[in-house]
């Protein structure tokens, strides 16, 4: 769950962005991150953006269902995949990868008008199984958080 991974980074990124920068400050801000810390967990950190308002409902809701997948994958002895139904189920509700696949079939619908032909076949219906899904709503959500971020330290500067 590497992609998982990412988000925890990109969430702590995110917040980091918002709090005091100055070097006399740098330990406070780093001890609120370390192990066994109020906000080492994805969870904290994904609370905790909803609550500064960082995040929009819809995203927040992404990041609890890939919490709860990575949590069915990561605390099980059960072999876990992306075929069990109850995962399946969960990444077909993850609303970043189907906004995607909304803009790629606009896209898709422009280059056919525009070319007169249409685009590789079964590209999109490959890119809806549950495992595509997941990660397609994980990079979504990486980048957002990482352009709210940089928005966030741009404001400082001014």
């Amino acid at each position: 769950m590497v992609a998982v991974a990412f988000l925890d980074e990109s969430l702590e990124v995110l917040l980091r962005a918002k709090m005091l920068t100055k070097p006399e400050d740098s330990k406070r801000v780093d001890s609120l991150f370390a192990v066994l810390a109020p906000l080492h967990p994805f969870w904290a950190k994904v609370q905790l953006t909803r609550a500064l308002g960082f995040l929009e409902e819809w995203e927040y809701k992404d990041l609890e269902r890939i919490r709860v997948l990575r949590n069915k994958v990561a605390h099980t002895y059960e072999d876990a995949s992306f075929a069990d139904p109850k995962v399946i189920e969960l990444a077909n509700q993850l609303e970043a990868a189907q906004r995607y696949l909304k803009k790629a079939e606009s896209r898709r619908t422009a280059l056919k008008t525009a070319t007169g032909s249409p685009s590789e076949p079964g590209q999109l219906e490959r890119v809806r199984k549950s495992r595509y899904l997941f990660t397609l709503a994980a990079s979504n959500l990486a980048g957002r958080i990482h352009g709210a971020a940089e928005t966030f330290r741009n404001e400082e500067k001014e």
